[in-house]
């Protein structure tokens, strides 16, 4: 049981990341208009 949480927190961490990069990434974008 511990081990299913575990690898969902891991998703959830790796989903978040993704989220993160993605967010800075149009910012930087937006800012080179």
């Amino acid at each position: 049981m511990d081990l299913a949480i575990s690898e969902q927190n891991q998703c959830e961490a790796l989903i978040k990341d993704r989220i993160e990069n993605i967010s800075n990434e149009q910012r930087k974008i937006e800012g080179a208009r």
